[in-house]
């Protein structure tokens, strides 16, 4: 009798540990939503490197307003301060010496940073000629 109850045991193990293995208590799917600012202050057009994300081109003295929306799954509700911008897609360029801006990703590189309301964040990015001249050449 004791040999059946220890096989039960094992055969519920197995099926509990089935069952929850694909379960994750620790996260959640959230979706962010931001407007980004981008200010082109420098004396170049700066476009965007890939066309397929989307298809821009700032003159000099112009802003244009990026909007994006991403539903991920986080391991903590995100924040300000962990928020990405440009999670893909994010390279742009300086037509006036071809090299590109890197730091789109880098929420260091934003100013006046700020969650406006639950997940929905509001951030300006400033293409200047500093910028320009410490730009990478692109891959």
């Amino acid at each position: 009798m004791k040999g059946i109850v220890n096989k039960i045991k094992i055969i519920i193990l197995i099926l509990l540990s089935i069952t929850y293995s694909g379960c994750s208590t620790d996260c959640c799917i959230y979706k962010t939503t931001a407007k980004i600012y981008l200010i082109n202050e420098s004396s170049s057009v700066v476009k965007s490197s890939d066309s397929r994300c989307f298809d821009y081109e700032i003159q000099p003295g112009e802003t244009i307003i990026h909007e994006e929306s991403f539903e991920n799954e986080y391991s903590s509700k995100p924040s300000i301060e962990n928020y990405q911008p440009f999670p893909t897609c994010y390279l742009f360029y300086y037509l006036a010496n071809s090299k590109c801006e890197t730091t789109l990703t880098d929420l260091n590189s934003y100013e006046d940073v700020k969650e406006i309301s639950d997940l929905n964040f509001e951030l300006t990015f400033r293409f200047t000629d500093e910028k320009m001249n410490l730009a990478q050449p692109c891959n």
